[in-house]
């Protein structure tokens, strides 16, 4: 699975607003893009100030390489 940071910035009202919005430099937005990551952090910040979006809508493919926990314990 991969998350469409594109998607997500378009949806957030494009780089500049998006930028403006959390606080940081115009260009940040566009390095996520084009490296293909943002932090985690970003994310909940996204998630505060654009209570609407629905994460999970914004990760696309198959998921390949994923193990699920079926119990409470992580990585026992």
């Amino acid at each position: 699975m991969k998350l469409d940071i594109q998607q997500l910035v378009d949806d957030c009202g494009g780089a500049a607003a998006l930028s403006e919005a959390l606080g940081i430099s115009r260009t940040t937005p566009y390095r996520w893009v084009a490296q293909g990551m943002m932090s985690s952090r970003i994310i909940e910040r996204i998630l505060e100030i654009e209570p609407h979006i629905n994460i999970d809508n914004y990760f696309k493919g198959e998921s390949t390489n994923v193990t699920r926990v079926t119990d409470n314990r992580c990585g026992d």
